[in-house]
């Protein structure tokens, strides 16, 4: 039997991403979610780490504090050295995907907007 871990998150950045590795190609995101409704409302924190390097130019150039972002990766739970238990969502080049979900002017995207079409060498998706 297959088993399946897998997480997708849509949530607001926390914080202005950071990169590590010294052109490795690898970065840290927080992204904050809701859970539940109205005054019962609470935030959850999401701490991601991306390992690929089209994903982490993407999300370097593009993801600033406040974006709305989809992730999908998948749950990992960490031991740390205070003994205390961490959970962590990985992001890596196989089966996980980081989208930006607003456009450039910070307007939301209605649904009777046009979709935009790809006219060639215009636009550069980097993953």
């Amino acid at each position: 039997m297959r088993t399946y871990n897998k997480i997708n998150i849509l949530g607001h950045a926390t914080r202005d991403p950071e990169e590590f590795g010294e052109g490795k190609g690898w970065c840290k995101l927080g992204v904050t979610t809701n859970s539940g409704w109205g005054d019962n409302s609470k935030p959850q924190h999401h701490n991601i780490t991306v390992f690929d390097d089209h994903k982490t130019s993407f999300i370097m150039q593009y993801i600033k504090k406040g974006s709305i972002v989809f992730v999908s990766g998948e749950v990992q739970y960490n031991k740390g050295k205070d003994d205390k238990w961490y959970t962590a969502i990985i992001v890596g080049k196989f089966d996980s995907a980081v989208e930006l979900c607003e456009r450039k002017g910070s307007a939301p995207a209605m649904a009777d907007d046009p979709i935009p079409q790809n006219k060639g060498d215009d636009i550069d998706i980097p993953f």
